[in-house]
């Protein structure tokens, strides 16, 4: 049955003229009749027209409390697309008159944050005359069936407004003079006759999942959300965004309000997410230049509403919520739960989202990814910051990025009864990109009962201005705020550079109850400074406990290195002296290694030292280090004395006047790197073991099971783990362990549940093993082997002299962020190979070893690392260059490979397996050379796709891969992003001519995303200096040999939405001639559009002696982009690709299909058009051959799919239209329309002249030339593309 779309011309469909309600010109829609609000008077006659009384006195700002109404009502079965509302008025001239004028909408009774504004006029003509207005909706924008569309229209800024008028004309006051109008078009779906079907539109309470989108059940969210909102659900919703932006062009207004919807409950959820394989964008946008948008989502009393931008059943971020607010004086957020009266926003869920604001505001203005409070607007459409007057409750934010935020998740409660309840905020990246005013407060919670803020990754906070009361803290609980964890996250490099008189630490407890129970266990803080200060306070600290009591700080990292910029105190532990007590401090490192301050201890307490035993409560077993001062506690005099005896020097100093840290320490620990605080496991043997047992604490920051004798101090448990006696049953990590005893299994076979210990040797040969955790005891050999895998979830713990070993092509995938234990050894053979070759390697394991280790028999100059700021190789000492995790190393073969015959190496890593999160500082250099090689830090494929959206924010999402076999001249590099794979010219590199080496393959051959084997190294391009970011989500249970390849190309045909691909080589026509070769490939995608898309499309390198590519304008930076991979939007039989061809050879070549898929491998006609030789090709029927000189071709080709195209969606001209002459040796071209540039070629294709900014219709130039026949093409504005051959003198 189909279905089209039965659409009534535009017309107008309704005009208000008497005060009865009107009769539209359609019977699709109702009209109710013109109202005014309270305070505002209206009469009806034929001196006036519409008579309105009682806008707003002079000055005063627009009051939304004061309006004219108008409004419609569209019929079930129907559409309505408003296109524009216009009247005619009259304000008097007598300064009685209104000046100003707003016209806003809403499809919501309630107005919900005032709808949104059609239009304003800031300077309203008045006099006796009659003047028109007209309003245009946005385009796409729609009301769905059973909704009502209101409009309101505002006049205020008149001098009196009891004695003053605003004349709406209409047929009452001149027959000839219509009243006010709302044109448009209304549509319905009706069946073409052809089965005797019924159409099936959404009707009443929605329960299911729905489609937003072109085409969809929905055409934006905006109407969806509307539909929610007045039809409330009977069951759970889910609505799948299908398309890859929504913006104000597309449709939507902002904020999109979500109030109290009927039928909402624990049961009847509504969820809103990507489709499966949509990268789907939100972005709102202002209206104008004054009126700010408050945020991209706001919940108004909503409850059981869900946010997840994973396209997956993972924690993949395909979703970017993005608020591009540009007015800088109003407070705004990307999400705003507002407690609406006595109702609190409820069960609010965010998760897997990037939430990102486009630009800051004045310092002292609030930016927003998250906001909870009040339901309460400025005068300028911006968050109004005052306390919730109801319990915002039971708000999760779990597994987002926040981008270019000042407060990442700022929570403001109410008092007493509407503080806020059960807030969780973990696994969240609450980061910075640039230096200026970035994320100053990551989390800020006030007045919250019950709180977890758990394994957030914070970094880069700077602070660098003083306005406002915007306090600066990792996470900073403060009134009324109890009943909370802080647990297991990761803080590093928070920066003040002002001077005031607030708290700055990684962790800020400033509770205002002297009970907060408040567990702080399991923290890395790394590197807190403030500008410096001479009162203790205002400095900055590691933990910050600035007021209240009932504080657990238990097994924390605290570690600052970085120098204040000047004098000032600072401590790892810093206790104010508001403080009430009841501190537990206990299993902690508290170190101070700054070397410049007046005082820098590791625990600075503000309070008297006969207050000690009221303070805390424990005090013991924590490692206090500091280059100065041990600790501080007074005993006579200020704390801001720097030369106050009451400062310890020693552990036991501090001991004897405490009575405290009886079994405290004072060792400098030895950790794993500079911005990476586990403890390095064999040079720590000093500190090993010497915490206490605590309730609750079972688990590091990495969720490692601690020693539950004697574990250690600090946040990372290090060392070995005290075991169960194999085969009893007895579980580690999970309730229960099975045991292989060398012939069998005890206690049950292996699961995902259950501990392994291996106790005797054990080989997996096929197949998979899963396990709870896994355990190799000292002696024992484990292999996996011939495609096998271990899936853990939880550690693997290898003893000393036990063995663990991954042949090449078998994986080991873990889940949880636990680090391993043990050494481990990780077999991946390179591609095949011949001397003097090299590939990219990246080490799947961390430990001691060498590069020369890892290949011996390389010579030791052939080693390399990538110079990003040089954008060439250096060479490394491989004798004592160990692996860095995550980076690429380019390393030749053994010298004594054979020249003539490809050859695998066979690749041994050994050290412990990498696992979780793995972060990697990328070198920008500002430019477009910012190249970074990286590289796979698992002993398991990752995938490409997740591997690009994690970090799209940073990089172009386009790897180039080493992949040739020996060819020092040619192009080293292939081209991957999310889209596909192309070639480069080596010999090993493309699939006409792969020498002989079958290890190289598509890699786009195996998975449905593609994946990098472990061990391969790659080149990123970054464009910022943030972090390169992987992830246990982005790892792949595939095995295969090859060392690198991608998915299959039905397979992505499925995931993408038909997707339809073709690539195009250039080769050498001459088969005798020296081989070149050179590929570009391009899509249809709906998951692209037309422009530069980040992840779709991928430059060229343009590295080879001979390039393909094809060419798209950036409009961002207003310069061209040479593409070797281009997608673009859902395939249009008109469109037209640019072709861009560049040779350093001289000669004839051919352009080819090399392959295709979707409707191109069914038949779809691609024509070659070569402007040079006036020659339309249909490619799909065989090659097509050229001769060119060297140089660079960009108006030459170009790819049509129908040769009707040039004339179906751009007026074209006929190429007699443009007059092309010559007058001795100057070339004259006329033309009706705009040339925008002209090129003249010889018949062998040199260039003989250009211009590419000609911009009029008429051009002229002088050619020194011989006589010969000349080729000119013209390029005209609307890029049409006329050809013409002349003789020229």
């Amino acid at each position: 049955m189909l279905l089209p779309f039965i659409g009534y011309s535009q017309t107008n469909l309704v005009s208000w003229n008497t005060t009865s309600a009107p009769t539209p010109n359609v019977s699709e829609i109702t009209a109710d009749a013109i109202s005014v609000s309270s305070g505002n008077s209206l009469s009806n006659d034929s001196w006036s027209g519409y008579r309105i009384q009682g806008s707003p006195n002079g000055s005063k700002a627009l009051n939304y409390n004061l309006y004219t109404q108008f409004s419609v009502s569209v019929a079930a079965g129907n559409t309505l697309t408003p296109s524009t509302f216009s009247f005619t008025y009259n304000s008097p001239n007598d300064n009685n008159g209104p000046k100003k004028l707003q016209v806003r909408y809403s499809t919501s009774p309630s107005f919900p944050s005032n709808g949104t504004e059609l239009g304003t006029v800031n300077s309203l003509s008045r006099g006796s005359n009659s003047y028109e207005l007209s309003f245009d909706f946005p385009a796409g924008y729609t009301v769905s069936e059973n909704t009502t569309l209101y409009i309101r229209l505002y006049t205020y800024n008149q001098n009196n407004k009891w004695y003053s008028d605003f004349r709406l004309r209409n047929t009452t006051y001149n027959a000839s003079v219509n009243g006010p109008t709302l044109s448009g078009t209304v549509t319905s779906s009706t069946n073409n006759g052809g089965d005797g079907g019924t159409t099936n539109p959404v009707t009443g309470a929605l329960n299911g999942t729905y489609n937003v989108g072109n085409g969809g059940d929905f055409a934006t969210i905006t109407e969806a959300v509307n539909y929610l909102n007045d039809n409330g659900v009977s069951g759970p919703v889910t609505f799948l965004l299908t398309q890859v932006l929504y913006n104000n062009n597309s449709g939507e207004t902002f904020p999109i309000v979500i109030e109290d919807f009927s039928g909402s409950s624990a049961a009847n959820t509504v969820t809103f997410k990507p489709n499966t394989g949509i990268n789907a964008k939100i972005e709102s946008s202002n209206v104008n230049d004054w009126t700010g948008v408050s945020a991209v989502f706001k919940f108004q009393g909503a409850d059981y509403i869900t946010f997840n931008g994973s396209n997956t059943e993972d924690n993949t971020r395909n979703l970017i919520i993005t608020n591009k607010d540009i007015v800088n004086y109003v407070s705004r957020s990307v999400f705003w739960l507002a407690s609406n009266g006595s109702n609190g926003s409820t069960n609010i869920t965010i998760k897997n989202c990037k939430i990102k604001q486009d630009n800051k505001n004045q310092g002292s203005n609030f930016c927003t990814g998250i906001y909870t409070g009040r339901d309460q607007n400025d005068n300028n459409g911006g968050i109004t910051i005052a306390q919730a007057n109801a319990d915002n409750s039971n708000l999760t934010v779990q597994n987002n990025n926040f981008i270019n935020v000042k407060q990442g998740v700022y929570v403001n409660g109410g008092n007493g009864g509407n503080r806020t309840t059960n807030v969780v905020i973990t696994k969240n990246d609450l980061g910075a990109e640039t230096n200026t005013e970035t994320i100053i407060q990551p989390a800020y919670l006030f007045n919250v009962d019950g709180f977890e803020y758990s394994e957030n990754y914070i970094h880069n906070l700077y602070r660098d201005t003083n306005a406002g009361d915007l306090r600066s803290a990792g996470i900073h609980v403060a009134g009324n705020t109890t009943n909370g964890y802080i647990i297991r996250n990761k803080m590093r490099d928070l920066t003040r550079t002002t001077t005031d008189s607030y708290t700055f630490a990684g962790i800020t407890l400033e509770s205002t109850n002297s009970n907060a129970n408040i567990l702080v266990a399991n923290n890395f803080i790394l590197n807190v400074a403030a500008q410096g200060n001479t009162t203790a306070n205002e400095n900055g600290h590691g933990i910050n406990v600035a007021d209240g009591g009932g504080y657990k700080i238990y097994n924390n990292t605290i570690v600052l290195n970085t120098n204040q910029q000047n004098n000032g105190y600072t401590a790892a532990l810093y206790v104010h002296s508001d403080v009430d007590g009841g501190l537990d401090v206990r299993n902690n490192m508290f170190i101070n290694n700054q070397t410049t301050g007046l005082r820098r201890t590791a625990i600075l307490v503000n309070k008297p030292l006969s207050q000690i035993n009221t303070v805390f409560t424990h005090l013991d077993y924590n490692n206090l280090y500091s280059t100065d001062k041990i600790g501080f506690i007074s005993n006579s005099g200020s704390i801001d004395w720097s030369d106050n005896p009451d400062y310890q020097t020693t552990l036991s100093g501090w001991q004897s006047v405490t009575g405290k840290d009886t079994n405290s320490i004072n060792e400098l620990p030895v950790f794993v790197g500079e911005k990476d605080l586990h403890l390095a496991s064999d040079e720590n043997e000093a500190i090993n073991n010497l915490g206490t047992l605590l309730s609750g604490i079972t688990i590091d920051i990495d969720g490692q099971v601690r020693n539950i004798a004697n574990p250690d101090m600090g946040a990372d448990e290090f060392g070995s783990i005290e075991l169960p006696e194999p085969g009893s049953g007895e579980g580690i990590y999970c309730d229960s362990s099975v045991t292989w005893n060398g012939t069998e299994w005890l206690n049950g076979e292996p699961t995902a549940d259950t501990d392994v210990i291996f106790a005797g040797d054990y080989t997996q040969n096929s197949g998979d093993l899963y396990a709870c955790s896994i355990f190799v005891l000292d002696g024992v050999s484990v292999t996996f082997e011939a495609n096998s895998d271990a899936f853990v979830t939880h550690a693997v713990t290898v003893e000393e002299n036990g063995n663990l070993t991954f042949e090449s092509s078998s994986n080991l995938i873990q889940t949880t962020e636990v680090q391993n234990i043990g050494i481990v050894t990780v077999k991946r053979n390179s591609s095949k190979l011949k001397r003097l070759d090299y590939t990219a390697w990246s080490s799947p394991v961390s430990g001691s070893q060498t590069l020369l280790e890892f290949s011996p028999l390389t010579l030791t100059n052939r080693f390399y690392i990538y110079n990003t700021n040089t954008n060439l190789y250096n060479t490394v000492a491989p004798e004592t260059t160990t692996f860095e995790k995550a980076k690429g190393y380019l390393i030749r073969v053994p010298n004594n490979f054979s020249s003539e015959t490809p050859t695998v190496y066979e690749g041994s890593f050994e050290g412990t397996p990498n696992n979780g999160t793995v972060r990697i500082p990328l070198t920008y250099t500002g430019g477009n050379d910012s190249h970074n090689l990286v590289g796979n830090p698992y002993p398991s494929p990752i995938n490409i796709n997740r591997f690009i959206d994690e970090n799209i924010q940073n990089i172009q999402g386009t790897l180039w891969l080493w992949r040739k076999t020996n060819d020092p001249s040619k192009s080293s590099y292939c081209t991957v992003n999310k889209m596909g794979y192309v070639a480069n010219s080596a010999p090993g590199g493309n699939s006409q001519e792969n020498n002989g080496n079958d290890l190289i393959e598509d890699p786009f051959d195996i998975t449905g995303e593609g994946v990098l084997n472990t061990g391969q190294g790659f080149i990123v391009r970054a464009i910022n200096d943030e972090e390169l970011v992987f992830k246990n989500s982005m790892r792949d249970a595939v095995n295969f040999s090859n060392f690198f390849r991608t998915e299959d190309t039905q397979a992505q045909q499925n995931v993408q939405n038909q997707t339809n691909r073709y690539w195009l080589n250039v080769v050498n026509a001459d088969e005798t001639a020296t081989p070149v070769f050179s590929q570009a490939l391009i899509a249809h995608s709906a998951l692209s559009t037309n422009g530069y898309d980040n992840g779709y499309d991928g430059k060229s390198l343009l590295d080879a002696d001979v390039n393909l590519y094809t060419v798209i304008v950036d409009e961002a930076n207003e310069e061209d982009m040479k593409l070797a991979i281009q997608t673009r939007s859902i395939f249009d039989v008109n469109d037209t690709v640019k072709l861009g061809f560049s040779t350093e050879i001289a000669g004839t070549f051919e352009i080819t299909i090399d392959h295709m898929d979707g409707l191109f491998a069914e038949g779809q006609e691609i024509y070659l058009v070569d402007n040079l030789t006036d020659t339309t090709y249909n490619l799909q029927e065989g090659d097509y051959s050229f001769t060119s000189e060297t140089g660079t071709f960009e108006n030459r080709f170009e790819i049509i799919y129908t040769i009707e195209a040039l004339g179906t969606d751009v007026p074209q001209i006929t190429k007699n239209e443009v007059v092309v002459y010559q007058q001795g040796k100057t070339v004259n071209i006329q033309s009706p329309q705009t040339i925008e540039s002209v090129t003249v070629y010889d018949m062998v294709g040199k260039t003989l002249y250009t211009n590419n900014k000609v911009d009029n219709t008429e051009f002229s130039a002088t050619l020194n030339t011989q006589q010969q026949v000349g080729i000119v093409v013209i390029t005209l504005d609307n890029q049409q593309v006329v050809t013409k051959k002349i003789m020229m003198n």
